[in-house]
């Protein structure tokens, strides 16, 4: 959670910084259409510089948007372990990993003697919204205590 508002600051930030050098290009254009002789040559070359920032900037913004969608990708799986926990006990879980069986995978390895079973795993693509179903199941929960 840290993370995303990390980079939804990240984001607001570059936003503000395209949208400063826009202005700034917008106004540096139209003085240069009323200049002439070396102001012009000047605003010129103020308005290839801001060009160049305005560039940088909005690839700035590109990537904090891109990682703020990335943060929110994911995967849902729902795992059981019979010989552990018995019949009708089910995990669901959550991860932003690329391989998802790696959490399972690790769950398994940590804590139960049995490798755990997949019945389901999907793509998630807003794993905050995703999190609205845990009040559904609320009444199922297993193991209270981590709640």
């Amino acid at each position: 959670m840290r993370e995303e508002a990390k980079l939804e600051r990240e984001l607001e930030k570059t936003l503000k910084e395209e949208d400063k050098y826009n202005k700034l290009l917008e106004k540096a254009k139209s003085e240069a259409e009323k200049a002439a002789g070396s102001r012009l040559e000047k605003l010129n070359e103020q308005i290839a510089q801001l060009d160049t920032e305005l560039a940088e900037a909005h690839a700035k913004n590109e990537r904090a948007k891109s990682m703020a969608q990335q943060t929110k990708l994911g995967h849902v799986y729902i795992i059981s372990n019979i010989g552990s926990f018995g019949d009708n006990v089910y995990k669901i879980g959550m991860t932003r990993r690329l391989e998802p069986l790696d959490r399972v995978k690790e769950l398994g390895d940590a804590s139960v003697p049995f490798i755990f079973d997949v019945h389901a795993r999907t793509n998630i693509y807003d794993s905050q919204e995703n999190k609205k179903i845990r009040p559904h199941y609320r009444s199922n929960i297993f193991n209270q205590s981590n709640y």
